[in-house]
């Protein structure tokens, strides 16, 4: 999945729509959002589920389903044009854990967008609410 990205150049804003797009169609709820309290940087989550799937307030990522099925990040944008990505929780297997990086801020999104992509792919959707 990856590709050759353009350096990545701007801030907090620019990053989300930067990420987004490195990121794709993962076939799953993946939402990328500014940090809390107007911190430099984004948080993801993935919920591994096929959209629609989950019905919570917040386009499905509040119910019990969703809870069980997600994994979310925080990437930091570092003062010297760098970003640190970590993983701050899972309920997928133990095996899925995504190494904290820093790195050039184009190659830590390409590094979560691959990251994402190979759990999309090898971790199925895990019901314990829904009849499926």
């Amino acid at each position: 999945m990856s590709k050759h990205l353009a350096p990545f150049v701007g801030g907090s804003a620019e990053f989300i729509e930067y990420l987004r797009h490195v990121i794709g169609d993962t076939g799953r709820m993946v939402f990328v959002r500014p940090m809390a309290l107007g911190g430099a940087g984004a948080t993801v989550s993935l919920v591994n589920l096929p959209p629609g799937t989950a019905s919570g307030r917040d386009r499905g990522t509040d119910d019990a389903e969703a809870w069980n099925n997600r994994m979310t990040f925080s990437i930091n944008l570092l003062p010297n044009g760098k970003a640190k990505v970590e993983m701050l929780m899972s309920s997928l297997p133990r095996s899925y854990k995504l190494r904290a990086k820093t790195a050039a801020t184009a190659a830590v999104a390409q590094y979560l967008a691959d990251f994402l992509h190979h759990v999309t792919d090898e971790v199925p959707p895990h019901y314990t609410h829904t009849v499926v």
